[in-house]
């Protein structure tokens, strides 16, 4: 996959392409969502097209990857240390 992307649709490109498919526009948008860009790396900000009520949207997204897996948390045993709970389990006390 390439990490590198870049974005040179023009506003009026992408307003006429949206009335084609008939998609419509809003009205509160305009060409500050769209900014031209030679490079959208990973962890930039860039415009993504999105469902909003019946129709589609321009959000600025952070571009990356979900975490590959949460991380494990640390622990502790329920009996306190662990080497309380190998005195407990052995039956040795101390002293």
């Amino acid at each position: 996959m390439c990490n590198d992307y870049e974005q040179h649709i023009l506003w009026h490109e992408y307003c006429q392409m949206m009335q084609a498919l008939e998609l419509g526009v809003p009205t509160l948008q305009s060409e500050r969502d769209l900014p031209i860009a030679d490079d959208i790396r990973i962890n930039d900000l860039g415009p993504v097209m999105r469902a909003a009520g019946n129709g589609v949207e321009l959000a600025a997204m952070n571009f990356g990857f979900p975490p590959s897996r949460p991380r494990a948390k640390h622990r502790a045993s329920r009996g306190g240390s662990r080497r309380q709970g190998y005195r407990a389990a052995s039956g040795r006390r101390r002293g």
